[in-house]
This record gives structure tokens, sequence and C-alpha cells, in this order.
């Protein structure tokens, strides 16, 4: 299990950096405003399973330590 968890931790740089190349893209491309609205709903929920998924791993991870 803490390999399961070590792997969540490495991989999470690569997240943020996706998630940040995203959010340009969100503000280089004009869509209809329906659109923005619902990716921008989509980015912003994402983003807080993300923040939340990283919390709960790093827990479990110093839980331990």
């Amino acid at each position: 299990m803490d390999n399961f968890y070590n792997f969540i931790l490495s991989t999470y740089p690569f997240i943020f950096l996706f998630m940040v190349a995203i959010s340009l893209l969100i503000r280089g491309i004009t869509l209809p405003p329906i659109f923005m609205l619902i990716i921008r709903l989509m980015y912003s929920i994402l983003l807080i399973i993300v923040i939340v998924s990283l919390s709960v791993t790093w827990w479990h991870v110093y839980k331990r330590a």
C-alpha cells in the first residue's frame, strides 16, 4: 500500500503541470459562453478532487511515518 501512495505523490507534479496547461488553454481560446462555463466548472471540480486526494494521500503517508 505504501508503494501506491508513493506512486500517487510522484505523479502529482505532472497532474499540476497538466492543470496549468489547461488553465492557459482556457485563457487562450474563445468559445461560446456556455462552453467556457462548462469547461471552467469541470476544471474547478478536477482541482478540488486533486487537492482533496493529495491531502488524504499525505495524511496516510505521514500517519505511518
